[in-house]
Parts: structure tokens; sequence; C-alpha cells
């Protein structure tokens, strides 16, 4: 199709005159790749005939192909809203919505929701709590649990083609020429993309194996979000491309976190991720978010710099277009640090709080190393059949200095070639812990300090029920007291992170709760961090 011959139906679709029901006014609005023509109680979409390389619209059967899969996508999330595909028509010298004749384009047919239930518009009011985006939230999480897993080929392709989408989104803005576009940023998120999507690999395979890659929705934006009474209703997914919807779920919720920490709502994102991550019981999606966020943030950079670029455009907009690619990469570039700077978690606590649960709850599901004191301990000095006396032979001074700087020594070996690792001891000794505040900053790392804690009476249970096992750690209840008073409290941490957590409840609250805080914190401590503008309502 020429394009006179689309601007020449659009202009038809602009008067009121041209639908078959009662239009008191059109309004037009217009996106990178299509026209919307809100009539008041129904609304008229076309694609765009455009080739953008992630699309292809430029022939009039594969518009009708895809306003058709629009509308089947887009039913799985919304209640009475997509009422069909309508042809329309050559009329004498016009056009006309159906009706006879061969068909000169096709729109999607929508009922239109009102604009003050959108989430975007709630945000400018100050309307969207966490308990709002917790429903959202719940809503998406049954659907994901809805579809199938797509197919294991599928979903170990997942990794490549977000590795593809990420490289279209570098080549497209670079070619843009957009002014406001800093070139470093550029390349440090390019870098970095690159660099964890090859070293993570094995992360994001475990995640396919295991059904996390789904059919999802593929534009996850508060504009297409509404809340319409007591119904969620999620429009406008993604149609045009399949393998951009088929990726992990993070990657879909990264998209509607990265665009409330756009808006200055950084504490709302957080919110919602966690309220995604306990109804999916999916803690696993903490690890993949600041890259899932980087490449969402530089969709909306590449969107921003095809808008610059169009023919027409008023300089206003060009401008305003200029400066929203600049934001994007400001904030794909915080993400982009925030994905490749490695830390060293370390998680300590007595015998029986709950440390080494919890070490290897975090370690799993961030997809890092886990190092842990007992085993080094055991591989240095070997096995003795019952419990050591406290502060005797393996455990003495010397033999517990020499554990503690094997630990560092090997966490060291991680952290310089970019891994995140996590320890699991009981770091009682304020010099144990000052050693790894040096190693962390030596490597240039950030560092986090999770301390178990459980009432006396639970720690004392936790042990007697070793007795008569064999287990790693020698500690039993008899050492409780003496191991009590050797334990020097973290009270020299500051201003590094600390969470200090109750394991009492169940292992896999303990667990969201660790996880929801590490991903806060790497938000927030060191290069990278979203400064104070993003915490706070504009």
């Amino acid at each position: 199709m020429h394009h006179a011959l689309f601007n020449a139906i659009a202009r038809a679709m602009a008067s009121p005159a041209f639908y078959p029901h009662p239009v008191a006014q059109v309004r037009r609005r217009e996106t990178h790749i299509s026209l919307v023509f809100l009539t008041g109680a129904q609304v008229y979409k076309l694609k765009k005939p455009i080739d953008l390389g992630f699309l292809d619209f430029r022939t009039l059967e594969r518009r009708r192909h895809f306003c058709h899969r629009e509308v089947a996508l887009n039913r799985r999330l919304t209640e009475d809203v997509y009422r069909g595909v309508v042809a329309i028509t050559r009329r004498d010298e016009g056009f006309r919505l159906g009706g006879p004749g061969d068909p000169v384009e096709y729109a999607v047919h929508m009922r239109q929701l009102r604009e003050e239930d959108a989430l975007e518009e709630r945000l400018r009011r100050g309307q969207v709590t966490p308990a709002l985006l917790a429903g959202v939230a719940h809503r998406l999480a049954a659907f994901y649990r809805r579809l199938e897993p797509v197919s294991a080929a599928e979903a170990m392709s997942a990794r490549q083609h977000l590795a593809s989408a990420c490289e279209d989104n570098f080549r497209q803005v670079a070619a843009a020429g957009v002014p406001e576009i800093d070139g470093r940023q550029w390349e440090v998120v390019r870098a970095a993309t690159r660099g964890f999507l090859k070293l993570r690999r094995a992360l994001f395979d475990r995640r396919a194996a295991a059904g996390w890659v789904r059919d999802g929705h593929g534009d996850l934006r508060s504009s297409h979000v509404y809340l319409e009474g007591g119904r969620i209703q999620i429009i406008d997914g993604l149609e045009f491309n399949d393998q951009l919807r088929r990726l992990d779920i993070a990657a879909d919720l990264a998209f509607l976190a990265m665009d409330l920490d756009a808006r200055h709502r950084a504490d709302l994102a957080e919110a919602f991720l966690e309220s995604a991550a306990g109804s999916l019981e999916d803690y696993g999606l903490y690890a993949l978010m600041p890259l899932c966020q980087c490449y969402r943030a530089m969709v909306r950079c590449k969107v921003s710099c095809l808008r610059w670029r169009e023919e027409g455009l008023a300089k206003p907009d060009q401008a305003a277009e200029s400066r929203k690619a600049r934001d994007y990469l400001e904030l794909a570039y915080r993400y982009a640090i925030q994905c490749s700077r490695p830390w060293l978690w370390v998680v300590t606590g007595l015998p029986g709080s709950g440390k080494s649960t919890l070490a290897r709850g975090l370690a799993d599901q961030l997809g890092v190393e886990l190092l842990r004191s007992d085993l080094l301990r055991r591989d240095l000095f070997g096995t003795r059949p019952g419990p050591a006396p406290f502060g005797s032979g393996r455990y003495g001074a010397l033999p517990r200095q020499r554990v503690y700087s094997r630990l560092l020594l090997q966490a060291g070996e991680c952290l310089a070639r970019g891994a995140s690792v996590v320890l699991d001891a009981t770091f009682s000794r304020r010099r144990c812990r000052r050693e790894a505040l040096r190693l962390a900053r030596d490597r240039h790392s950030g560092i986090a300090f999770v301390e178990c804690t459980a009432p006396r009476a639970t720690l004392r249970a936790r042990l007697e029920r070793r007795t008569g096992k064999e287990e790693v750690s020698d500690a039993r209840a008899v050492h409780l007291e003496a191991l009590r008073a050797d334990f020097e409290p973290l009270d020299e941490l500051a201003p590094h992170p600390l969470l200090r957590v109750d394991t009492s409840p169940a292992a896999a609250v303990v667990l969201q709760r660790a996880l929801a805080w590490a991903y806060h914190t790497v938000r927030t401590t060191g290069p990278g961090a979203l400064p104070p503008a993003y915490w706070r309502s504009p």
C-alpha cells in the first residue's frame, strides 16, 4: 500500500461522519507503529505500513494477520474489550467502515476504556498503592500459571532471542543519531548486557528448564493497565513478534517495574515485584531483574529514537522524544551497572540460626556460588567422631583463622572474575568481618551482611535435632551458651547494608524477604544506585 492511501484513510477516520454509529468527536493518538482513533465509546486502531526490522507491516495481508493476532492475544488479559477486526473498504471516492467492497485496510475494534482508569493516570494523580499493585501482580500471576510452558526448544532459545532483541535496540539507537544520546552510557549498557547474557547463561538455562519461559504480554506498561471497577484490564500486548513475547516471565514483569521507576516510583516498583514473586512463588526472578529492566529501558529509548526520526514530527514533539531517549538511556545505564557489579553476600549467625538454609537459598535463586566455612574446615582438617569441645581443636583460634583466610581467598577469586558469591559462616568476630569489608573494597564489589537470628529456645531445639546425626557442622546444643557469649555484635558495619532476619517463619517466607532486600540493596548502594528523585512521586 502506498503511504498516500494510508494517509487518506487516516484523514477519513478523523471525521465523526465516517463511523456507522453516533460520534460527537474523534481523538487521534499516534505511536511509532499505530494510529488510534477514539470515538467516545469505541476505538479503532490501524497498523502503519512500515518495516522497522523487528516488525514488518508493509503489506495489507500482514496488517490483517496481525490485527487478528492482536485481538486473539489480548483477549487473554481483558474482558469484553477486544471486539474484533473490521475491514475498511472503498466507497465511491471515499472509504467506509465495513460493508461491501474490497478491503483496503483493517482496524482492530475495541471498546473504549476510560482514561482515568489507566494505571498511568492514577500514578499521575497519586492514587496507586502497593495494595493496588498487588492486585495487578496477582492477576498476572494467575495468567502466567494458566499458560502452558513453551516447548523445550523455544525455552532454551529464549536467552538468545533476548540477546538478539538487545542488539537490535543498540543498533537502532546508534543509527538514530539523537543528539541527546550519551555515547559513553550507550557503550556501558551494551558491554554490561553482553557480559551478563554470556556469564549468566546457566541461570537462564536453569529457569528455562524450570518452565519460567511463557508466552507473556510483551509490552507491560502502566499505560496498558486499566483498573475498571473490580476488573483489571491489560491491553496492547505485543503481537508482531512471538519471540519477543516468549521470554522469561521476569522480562515481562520487568517492563512495568522499569516503567514505575521511570515515573519516579521505585518504591512501587519494588512492592509490585515482591507481590509478583510471592504470588508466583518465583523468588529467582530477582536475579534477572536488573538485566531485564535494562533491556526494557532500552526498548523505550529505541522507541523514542524512532519517533524522533519520523518525518513531519513537530519540533516540540521531536524535542520531547529526544529528552525521553536520554532519560531512558540514563535509567538503562544505572541498571547496567547494577547487573554487572559483583556482590559479596555475607550470611552470618549462630549455629542453628538458619543461616546455612538461607545462604543456600540465596545462592540458588541468585544463581551464584556458595562458599561454606564448615565445608572448608572439613577439607582442611578432616572429620572427627562426636562434637569437638568449644574453642578447641579445629575450632581453635589458629584453625579458625585458616578457615576464614581460605574462605575469603576463594571469595576474592569469584569477585575477580566478576562473579557474585554468598558466604555461609558464623563471622562471629569483628576482625573477620573487617577482612570481608576490606576484600570487597579491594575488589571494587558491593558487600552486604545478612544476620540470621532466632529465639534461644528455637536455636536450642534445632541444635538438639542434630544429636546422633552426621552433620558438616560440629555445633550442638551443649555449645549454645558458649557460642552466644563468643559472638561479637554486628555493630561496626554502618553504613554497609545489614539485614537482621528472624528465621522462625517458613524458609520460603524468609528467603523472599532476603531476596527482596538484596534487590533493594543493589538498587540503592554504590555505583548504579537510583538517586532520590526515583524514589518520590513527582
